[in-house]
């Protein structure tokens, strides 16, 4: 096990914010979005050792297991499967302290609908493009200003809050509770003000989703789409084989905003956030009403003067303060053939 614990430490040494390890091959590391195999080879005697003494032993059943764990006082998420038959885990960070939402350069219009007593905020991007960072921020921005009840609903949970003005229950999926769309409805029975859901997967979660937010709840939700439009239009394609003139009417009243972030490479080779925030207007209402998820790029451009913003101007604004690079811009741009006239003395 003492290689395995040799790792962890070298990477936390390096700010490395994952680590993959499977028996027979080195250890891997990934640092500010770059993958390195440079640990020590995984042996099954170690990673059995790991797993006895963090308490992650899978259940005989399963070939896939998500499971939290505790080191030098860091926490971890742990993803463990098979291949080729052999023992595979996935290791995430998990920062210890949540981020101040000022820091992370999140637009201001965001932190606004934080104080909205009901409806749909969802942070959308890809894997480990900071969507719980974002969130747990959030939450912890509520936990501050105001006393609100807040349920989370997570697989697994990856930050643990402490009460401070508001009071947070976590749930942990497998744990708690076994359906997502279940415990979203049993959890409007328990009082809340503010409901947590860590991903929306299917059609279901996204119907009791929006359900919570039509009776009166804030319900904060995580989608993987890349923008704001592909997020809402994610939505209703999933409800195209069930009631989709129903969701696209609720999505429509109650989606409050859209956060779509990144995270490119800075100029000095470490990651930084880049945004869109698409919000309610009566003309984002319209288009989603029409299905013109188009029509929201075009919006969220004109949007300016309500506190939405594109990733393409967002990216523009990381290039004048050279933060990154022109060609980093375009690879992360929505409308790169827009973007690049603007960028061409940035180069």
């Amino acid at each position: 096990m003492a290689p395995l614990l040799a790792h962890l430490d070298s990477g936390l040494t390096r700010s490395a914010s994952d680590w993959h390890w499977k028996v027979g091959e080195p250890g891997a590391l990934r640092t500010y979005g770059h993958l390195t195999q440079d640990g020590p080879v995984v042996t099954q005697a170690d990673l059995d050792a790991f797993i006895i003494e963090y308490r992650l032993s899978p259940s005989a059943e399963s070939l896939h297991q998500d499971a939290a764990f505790s080191y030098k006082g860091e926490s971890f998420r742990w993803h463990r499967y098979s291949s080729e038959g052999k023992t595979t885990v996935s290791i995430r960070h998990i920062a210890q302290k949540a981020s101040a939402l000022d820091s992370l350069g999140i637009p201001l219009a965001f932190k606004n609908l934080l104080t909205a007593d009901s409806g749909l905020i969802l942070v959308t991007g890809p894997t480990g493009s900071g969507k719980t960072t974002t969130l747990t921020a959030a939450i912890n921005y509520i936990n501050e200003t105001a006393d609100k009840l807040i349920v989370t609903l997570e697989d697994p949970v990856e930050f643990r809050h402490t009460n401070k003005k508001s009071i947070i229950r976590h749930r942990e999926f497998g744990r708690d509770f076994d359906s997502f769309p279940d415990a979203i409805k049993y959890t409007m029975r328990q009082d809340p003000d503010i409901i947590l859901v860590g991903e929306m997967r299917d059609f279901s979660t996204i119907a009791a989703a929006l359900s919570a937010a039509e009776t009166g709840h804030l319900v904060l939700a995580t989608l993987h789409n890349r923008t704001a439009p592909d997020a809402v239009g994610r939505i209703i394609d999933a409800a195209k084989d069930y009631d989709a003139h129903l969701i696209t009417s609720q999505l429509a009243r109650h989606l409050l905003g859209v956060l779509a972030q990144q995270l490119p490479e800075t100029i000095e080779g470490k990651r930084t956030g880049v945004f869109e925030l698409m919000l309610q207007t009566t003309a984002t209402q319209s288009l989603i009403r029409e299905h013109r998820f188009d029509g929201l790029h075009d919006e969220i451009n004109r949007g300016s003067q309500h506190g939405m913003i594109s990733f393409d101007e967002s990216l523009k604004n990381l290039c004048l303060k050279r933060r990154i690079t022109a060609d980093e811009a375009l690879a992360c741009a929505s409308r790169p053939d827009l973007l690049k006239p603007l960028l061409k003395n940035f180069r």
